[in-house]
Parts: C-alpha cells; structure tokens; sequence
C-alpha cells in the first residue's frame, strides 16, 4: 500500500508541492505535483495568486487577464497624512583636548631643573599628540554615524513618500481583482489593505490543492507544511495553519463532497457565507496527519539529511519573490536547531520594482532579472543587500548581547563566528549576484541539486535548476514523527558556559 506524505510549500509568491512515497519504506521515491498552467502546460510551481473573475467566481494560481474582473479591491479612506522629514539628533561635539600649561610655561634656568622640565615637556608632547589623533578618530567617528543616519533617514523618508503615493493611487482606482502576499499577511504583521479577508484566501487557495491531491491519491497521504517563523510563536502560528488546513479540508470534504468543478463555478459571495473556520483540535490534526514546520527548518532538513552542513554557527538565506527569510542556527547531533529567524519584506520583486519602477504589472508573470540594463539591476541588489546585512547584523548583535552573559572574552565568540557558512535558498539564489558573503559569514553555500544525491526522484533532471526552489517542499516531504522540532532563542544558545570561565593567571615571576 502507498504511504503518501506531501510536502506543502504554501508560498508568499509561489508554492511547490513535493510527493514521497514510501510503498518502499527502504527506498522513498519523491516526485513533484504539478498543476495544469493557462496554457495547459504542466508546471511544478503554482504561484500564489486568487482573482476574482467577471461572473465573481474564483481562479487559482495563474492571471486571466481577460476575464479578471475590475474594481476597488483596497480600502478607502483613512488616507495617511504626508510623510514628513525627522530631524537627526546629533550628539554634541566633542571638545578639543586641553593644551598641557607647561606648553607655555618659562623653562627653569637651574639646570637639573631644566633637565627634568625637558623631559615632562617630551612626554607632554606626545601625550598631547595622542590625545589629539584620537580626538580626531572620534571626531571622524562622530561624522560618519552622522552621515549614515542621514542617509538612512533619506532614503526611509523617500520611502514613506512612494508608499504614500501608492496608497493614494492604489485606494482611488479600479483594479484588476487579483490577490498576492495572502499567505504572508496571513502568517505576519504584514500590511494588508485589502476588502477580501487573507485567511479567507489562504483557505480558498489551500482548497484548491487539495482538491487536486485528493483527485490523484484519494484521502491516501498527509500533508506536512511550512510556516514562516521562528520559535517566540510558532505554536500560534502553528495552530493557525492547523486552522485553516482543516477548514479547507472541510469545505472539500464536506461541503462540496470532492466536486471541484462547482467549487470554481461558486461566486465569492456564497463561497463566503460556507466557509466556516475550524478551530485547532489536536483530535483533527492527527486524524488527518497534519504537520506543520518552520519553513527554514524544512529547508535545512533537507541538507542535513544528506549530511551536508557541518557543525558551527551559520545562517540561512531563503531569498523568495515577496520576502527574504534569514535563519540562525546551529547542527546538533546531526539535525539543525533554529535559534533566530527574521523575514524582511524584500525579495526578487523588490529587486525589479526598484529597477523598474514603470514596468507595468511587472507580477503577472516571472521577470528574469538578468535582462534588466547593469547599472539599473546593480543599483537595485545594492539596496536590496543593504536591507539584507542590517537584518543579518541586528541577529548577530543579539548573538553578542547574549555572550557577554557569558563572562568569556569576546575574542572567543569573534573566532568562534570567523568563515562561517552562509546558505542560500529560493528563487533569488538562483541569480548569483544575490550570494553574497554577508558580516563574517563568508563560506558562501548554495542549495543545488547535490542535495538530491542518493535519493530517488522522479524526472530528476527536469527539475534540476529548479533545485533551490523546491527543496524546501523536498524538506517538508521527508516524513516525520511530530512537529515538536527544536527551536530556541540566541538568549539561551551560551546559557550552558555562564558561569564557567576562569581569568587564567599569569606564571608568578621566580624572584617573587
């Protein structure tokens, strides 16, 4: 009998689904779900995109343009007041060292005196030049943080400015009625400005994929997903994707009894008035075999599977379409442990919108950022790279903070954090100007199709160069016991030296 496991990718931009089976429980076979595109092609990444058509009926994954129907999808009203440029307090300057009063005292003319006097003005001298170099050192200093704040300031008030100008442009115009970033208002704080509910949408989606798993393999399989997140909420977030799985099981299920066709023939308004949210019960989720995993964890457990990490301190890098998610952790008896997570709202769309700030519906489809002109593209990643390393510094300054709990020299955490590994994932790793070394994490990895060595998947080299973007939904197919995986904070990654360091004392000299 097949034992059918899927791994669920639900994506902020685009979802892979990855198939084990374990008919053979020596020897898996994967294999990767693919849906019917606009033009009845067969494709492997079904991006995450709800429209509602002309006659108010739903279709999942791919833009009709033609039949998507218009209207005012955002909310009105409210407008934000313009944004406004915040003064940068600066600190005051530092004052210039005193020049030493024997500068300008007489010389003594006793000449033991002299002698003496000669040699204090020496050592005031260079006392007085030291002082002044680093005075200089701390004024520079000074200047530079000033002019990085500036520029920060700038380029946030600049910011402020264009979202100010979407939001007035966006709430006053009829707009082609497509949903993205769903699934990320629905996991996140996220910014969501539209009518239609994100959960009703991450349910409507997930929905629609299970009504084509279970078209293929019956109620044979579990579904094993990834949620965006690190460990202060996973179990509440944890809870929340059990929520809203068990609901799209039931309106398959139960409400439309397997029928996918009336499904999509349903308008929104009725589709809303039957989808009834069910709540977490641990009872359900085991009847269906639901397991839901940090996403980075799925990604890593794919590598770590293959024993092919090794042990340290390192981060992971998932550069998608809408977000990038940076994960710190650590492998311990062969299986990672997260212990920090961040996820900044840049990704390969952040890229070309910067770019290309006149292309027009630049989502509907993949843009290939290897055709924007050089300049133009450099510009983009090198804003998009500064977002990047402020978010990977705020998650080592904490990984600091924490150590000087410790007691140890910080000499030991700097060479314990030397030529660290940096792992990149998802779609934007697949552009090589995006890996970059990133703070002292400097041995650049990228997750490729050595990952699959050793394990049997099916059309394999089809799916080759796709490799980064599936191997999360790989990870999260790889079958599992439970979903009680091992998350902690930087606050406790040192708690087991506090206490233990000993100030080594210097050989006391013979003749003491």
């Amino acid at each position: 009998m097949e034992r059918i496991t899927i791994g669920l990718d639900f994506g902020t931009h685009q979802t892979k689904i990855c198939v084990e089976n374990k008919s053979d429980a020596r020897n898996p076979i994967y294999s990767f779900f693919a849906f019917n595109d606009m033009d009845g092609n067969k494709n492997v990444i079904l991006p995450s995109i709800v429209q509602i058509n002309k006659d108010n009926t739903l279709s999942y994954g791919f833009v009709d343009k033609n039949n998507a129907k218009y209207g005012k999808k955002f909310f009105i009203g409210g407008m934000p007041e313009y944004p406004k440029r915040h003064e940068i307090k600066v600190d005051d300057l530092i004052p210039e060292p005193p020049v030493p009063s024997i500068f300008s005292a007489q010389p003594p003319k006793d000449e033991l005196e002299l002698i003496r006097f000669t040699q204090n003005l020496e050592k005031a001298k260079k006392s007085y030049e030291t002082q002044i170099t680093l005075w200089k050192q701390k004024l520079a200093a000074q200047e530079k943080k000033v002019e990085r704040l500036t520029t920060e300031m700038e380029k946030a008030y600049q910011n402020e400015i264009k979202e100010w100008y979407r939001w007035q442009n966006t709430s006053q115009t009829n707009h082609r009625m497509i949903y993205r970033y769903f699934k990320q208002s629905t996991f996140s704080d996220y910014k969501w400005n539209c009518k239609l509910s994100s959960s009703y949408l991450s349910v409507w989606y997930l929905s629609y994929i299970i009504f084509h798993l279970e078209d293929k393999f019956g109620q044979n399989f579990a579904i094993q997903m990834g949620i965006p997140t690190g460990s202060d909420n996973f179990e509440i977030k944890k809870r929340k994707a059990v929520s809203l799985l068990l609901t799209a099981y039931h309106l398959v299920e139960e409400v439309f009894q397997n029928d996918l066709e009336r499904f999509l023939s349903t308008p929104i308004q009725e589709l809303e008035k039957v989808t009834t949210f069910i709540p977490y019960s641990d009872e359900k989720k085991t009847e269906y075999g639901l397991l839901v995993f940090p996403e980075a964890y799925a990604g890593l457990k794919s590598l770590t599977n293959q024993k092919k990490i090794e042990s340290g301190m390192s981060l992971m890098v998932d550069i998608g379409g809408g977000t990038t998610d940076i994960t710190f952790f650590t492998i311990e008896e062969e299986k990672p442990k997260i212990y920090d997570y961040s996820s900044i709202p840049f990704g390969i769309n952040y890229i070309a919108e910067t770019a290309l700030p006149n292309l027009q519906d630049k989502f509907d489809t993949n843009i290939d950022l290897n055709t924007i002109e050089r300049h133009k593209f450099q510009n983009a990643v090198q804003q998009y790279y500064g977002n990047l390393v402020n978010a990977c510094d705020s998650l080592v300054k904490k990984l600091r903070k924490n150590f000087e709990k410790t007691g140890f020299p910080m000499n030991k955490l700097n060479d314990a954090l030397k030529n660290r590994t940096i792992i990149y994932s998802g779609g934007g790793s697949t552009y090589e100007q995006l890996r970059r070394e990133i703070l002292t994490f400097s041995d650049v990895k990228h997750v490729s199709k050595k990952i699959w060595e050793g394990m049997t998947i099916d059309e394999i080299n089809s799916f080759v160069s796709l490799c980064p973007i599936l191997s999360t939904s790989l990870g999260l197919s790889i079958s599992e016991v439970n979903d009680n995986v091992q998350l902690s904070t930087t606050e406790k990654i040192f708690s087991h030296l506090e206490g233990q360091y000993i100030i080594e004392e210097k050989p006391r000299p013979k003749w003491v």
